[in-house]
This record gives C-alpha cells, structure tokens and sequence, in this order.
C-alpha cells in the first residue's frame, strides 16, 4: 500500500479549500514568490507604521501651535501689565508724601509717560 501523494493532488486539495489563495498562489510560484510577498507585505507594514507617526507629529504640532498662539500672547500681556504696576506701586510712596496737588499731577504724568 502506497501512501505517496503527487503535487499535483497537493495542488488539487489546496484549491479545494481555499480558491482565493490558490488563485493568488498561481502569481507568485514557488519560494521565492512566498518569500517576495512577504518582504512586500512586511514592507507594506513599516511604510503604514511611518504614516501613522507622521499623521500623529503634524497632530502634535498643531497642538503646540494653537497652544503657543493662545498662551503667548497671554504672557506677553501679562508682563506687559506687570511692568505698568511696578512702575504704578514705585511712585506710590513718592505721591503719599507730595506736599501738594501740582507735584502729585507732575508724579502722576511721569508714570503715564513711561
């Protein structure tokens, strides 16, 4: 009793099963077809990882645009009207102690001045 089977029963049973793969299987012979596919394949999965990491960059980026964009400026207001207070709270001793009302408007244009 023979139990050897041909590869042209191999080719036969794998059609039967599944003639989706058995129809590709036609374009890429052999080893080197298989081994071709899968380097595509593999090649295929890197490419679709490097899109995805460049698609998540540019999402940071904006991120970090319209975040620079709306605390920058605040900031900058910010120090801005620091600036303004200090030189307010500076010529607050010198105005307590103004002997009368034209040295107080002389102060008081020096600090708009500024």
């Amino acid at each position: 009793m023979s139990t050897s089977v041909t590869p042209a029963e191999l080719a036969s049973a794998g059609s039967a099963q599944n003639p989706l793969l058995s129809s590709f299987l036609k374009f890429v012979p052999g080893l080197r077809g298989r081994l071709l596919l899968a380097f595509f394949v593999i090649s295929l999965f890197v490419i679709a990882a490097a899109a995805a990491g460049l698609y998540a960059l540019r999402d940071v980026g904006r991120t970090l645009d319209g975040i620079t964009g709306k605390t920058v400026p605040a900031a900058l207001d910010a120090r801005e009207l620091w600036r303004k207070s200090e030189k307010i709270i500076g010529v607050g001793p010198a105005l307590v102690h103004a002997s009368d009302s034209k040295e107080a408007e002389a102060l008081t244009s020096r600090v708009r001045d500024q």
